[in-house]
């Protein structure tokens, strides 16, 4: 950092309360609005408009958590360390409206500016000193100590204010562009919440055991449309290798991705039995309640195999097109009979082969069945194509965040210097 910047502790240069107020209604204390962990990890500017919990407080607890404009909260405790010390600032005037337990309040002191504090709280030696000081095995926090601890970069105020606005100008086209994919991803929802209920030929309606279906549809159990429930390869992976091997984290908004890879290398005969073509729908068996059940469907070339809490279904191409049954599997009312069969286990739940197989699903059939699947999965595979269709600008304005936050808080380009650089 440069000679002229002092660094100070948090502790030096704001005041830190943590374990803020976890009541809901009590009879005889205040009546407030409760600030809570989702509030701030969802939103990483506090306003009005945010439609915080009703609860109450004692006026103690009052005096020491209610929120003013320029406050920082961070997320104090959580199931996964990278989620602890997650910022919000308080941009709005938010009167009764109180710190939550799972929260840390910091209120800076006169000099130092509370966007650029966020943004440092959001900085890799901030998360690496979270890391450090956490403490917990299924819970982890982060005690006063280690909030207060934190030291950190402290330029004039001035030049603080010009680093919060540039990343701020960032953070903005980031908002815009999921604002724009979430609205990408309402309009497939929609979409297919129609065609995989009234089809696309205007038919008569008839009732089922999973609802109005059309006239010429049937309702079939996935194992009468599966061949094969195939389980992945339970096998030692390396960082490099010769074929990479999926596994659950690349199953994302129904569509497989290439991202954190890992790899094996396997006999030829190995490989021609787990090598992936493209139309391959995966199903996610294990995981957590939220996740477990999760599709994709391989829209790819690339070699690749899959790996145990995988299960690949090989469909029976003379009655279901497979990225019908990709699209229908991932829809939100299959998803819902998907996890009634979720059961147990330490830490995770499991849906196995079996009860997959008794999933029911609505299937087009007779005549023009398959040509009908194929529309509607066609319509519903452009709709994907158009939500991933952000990612790439996703993912370069995250990057470019990242590498200007390296740079402006290590000072090797300044603030004036971005300005001028975009002037020309």
């Amino acid at each position: 950092m440069p000679e002229t910047w002092p660094t100070a502790t948090i502790g030096a240069v704001a005041t830190v309360a943590i374990s803020g107020v976890d009541k809901h209604i009590v009879a005889g204390e205040v009546s407030v609005r409760l600030c809570n962990y989702l509030d701030v990890y969802r939103n990483g500017r506090l306003t009005r408009d945010i439609e915080y919990a009703p609860g109450t407080a004692t006026p103690g607890e009052v005096a020491r958590f209610q929120l003013q404009e320029g406050d920082v909260l961070i997320t104090k405790d959580s199931e996964t360390p990278d989620d602890i010390g997650v910022p919000a600032v308080v941009v709005d005037d938010l009167p009764n409206t109180i710190c939550g337990y799972h929260l840390a309040l910091i209120r800076p002191k006169p000099g130092v500016d509370p966007v650029f504090l966020a943004y440092v709280f959001e900085s890799d030696f901030a998360k690496r000193h979270f890391l450090r000081t956490a403490n917990g095995v299924t819970r982890f926090g982060i005690g006063m100590g280690a909030i207060s601890s934190l030291a950190v970069p402290l330029p004039p105020l001035a030049e603080q204010v010009s680093i919060g606005r540039l990343l701020e100008a960032v953070d903005a086209n980031i908002t815009d562009v999921r604002s724009m994919q979430a609205k990408a991803v309402e309009l497939k929802r929609g979409l297919s919440q129609e065609l995989l209920s009234r089809g696309t030929r205007h038919e008569a309606m008839k009732d089922t055991v999973i609802g109005p279906i059309p006239q010429s549809w049937d309702v079939v159990a996935l194992n009468e449309v599966v061949r094969e429930f195939q389980y992945g390869l339970s096998v030692a992976m390396q960082s490099k290798g010769s074929l990479p091997i999926l596994r659950m984290g690349n199953i994302q908004r129904g569509h497989v991705t290439f991202d954190d890879l890992k790899y094996v290398t396997l006999p030829a005969a190995v490989t021609d039995r787990y090598l992936l073509r493209r139309g391959d729908v995966l199903f996610n068996r294990t995981n957590s309640q939220e996740h477990v059940g999760k599709i994709g469907v391989y829209r790819d070339d690339r070699a690749a195999v899959f790996a145990s809490y995988l299960i690949r279904l090989h469909s029976d191409a003379a009655v279901v097109d497979p990225y019908f049954l990709g699209q229908v599997l991932h829809s939100y009312p299959a998803q819902c009979r998907i996890k009634r069969y979720a059961t147990p286990g330490v830490q995770q739940v499991n849906i196995n082969a079996t009860n997959l197989g008794r999933v029911l699903i609505p299937l087009p059939v007779r005549d023009s069945g398959l040509d009908e699947q194929r529309a509607i999965a066609n319509t519903l595979e452009q709709a994907d194509t158009r939500i991933r269709s952000y990612d790439p600008t996703l993912e370069a304005l995250t990057a470019l965040k990242r590498s200007l936050m390296h740079d402006l808080l290590s000072a090797p380009v300044r603030p004036l210097q971005l300005q001028g650089s975009a002037k020309a």
